[in-house]
């Protein structure tokens, strides 16, 4: 970032920190609507079934399908949340790995389109890992700190 003084270099830094943690609030929260939609089809479906089972069953069934709505919840919210710090992280170090160049940028036509879906894939597979498995939340972390550390200078 040649030609940025500090304040520049710090406003860009912030502002990138608060656009990536609002990004990853909505892949939290889609990720748990998408996630509980079926626990909540299954409660309707058993709402729609109410006359027709016993009651023992349908507690039981019940109870099936809200545990279903809140593991698929928080399981799925977690899952969408790491997959997009995953991505955010690994396409950076993509970006700054080949300095601008495009990978495959020699390809033609159906080889070109069939390599970058290979590509895209591949990422996004290295990126679900990393997001899951703990980079999501040092990411989440190393962003939190960023936009606590700047704030009282920013006022």
């Amino acid at each position: 970032m040649q030609g940025y003084g500090k304040s520049a270099v710090l406003d860009l830094l912030v502002q990138r920190a608060q656009r990536d943690l609002r990004w990853s609030r909505v892949f939290l929260y889609v990720g748990a609507i998408i996630c509980m939609a079926p626990g909540l089809a299954g409660l309707v479906g058993i709402v729609a079934s109410l006359g027709q089972v016993s009651a023992g069953s349908l507690v039981q069934a019940i109870l099936l399908t809200l545990l279903i709505i809140v593991v698929g919840g928080v399981g799925g919210a977690y899952i969408y949340w790491g997959f997009y710090w995953g991505w955010v992280t690994i396409w950076r170090w993509l970006r700054h790995a080949i300095g601008g160049n495009a990978p495959g940028s020699g390809l033609n036509g159906l080889a070109f389109i069939v390599f970058i879906i290979l590509f895209l894939w591949i990422l996004a597979t290295v990126a679900n890992f990393y997001g899951i498995l703990g980079g999501g939340i040092y990411q989440y972390r190393k962003a939190k700190q960023i936009v606590a550390a700047a704030t009282p200078y920013m006022r």
